[in-house]
């Protein structure tokens, strides 16, 4: 991978990197803004550790790539709200990420959700507590999953659903 420019002084630590090859177009001091800004086909950098408690994002049907930034290992924590910390509906691809989330009464959404569309996870960890699922993967038609590791206290840690149709 390419090295990347640090983030600008005044930014946050969520950069976008076009997916045109341009200079960062801009940074976010949260995940939910940066992914709100992003185009499909664009790459989301986080230069920091965190950890960095999440609002809900949800990518739509943009293909997104969410990684940490060289040196960096990020903690993303989306504490207890009763929604995914990530959701997409378009090809998502995560690198070096850690996804945490929290226990909480009544609560029965994790940390990420993909429909439809391939996804690629890769030196990823991802932790739930409580009753919620971790990752729900719901008729992805391609997992591609290396080097990561899945957690969760009473839902599995990675759950999937079938492909439309049936099969």
């Amino acid at each position: 991978r390419e090295l990347s420019p640090p983030p600008h002084p005044s930014g946050g630590p969520f950069v976008i990197l076009p997916g045109d090859g341009a200079n960062p177009s801009a940074t976010f001091a949260s995940l939910q803004d940066a992914v709100a800004a992003a185009r499909s086909g664009d790459t989301i950098e986080i230069r920091g550790n965190g950890p960095f408690v999440c609002a809900p994002a949800d990518a739509g049907t943009k293909a997104l790539c969410i990684r940490a930034g060289d040196g960096f290992r990020p903690v993303l924590n989306g504490g207890k709200q009763n929604n995914w910390t990530l959701s997409s509906k378009g090809p998502l691809v995560l690198e070096g990420l850690d996804m945490q989330r929290e226990a909480a009464e009544g609560n029965t959404l994790g940390n990420v959700m993909v429909e439809d569309r391939p996804v690629r996870f890769t030196h990823c960890r991802f932790f739930a507590a409580g009753h919620q699922p971790n990752v729900l993967l719901r008729r992805v038609p391609v997992a591609e999953i290396q080097y990561s590791v899945f957690m969760a206290s009473k839902w599995g840690g990675l759950s999937g659903t079938g492909r439309k149709g049936g099969a």
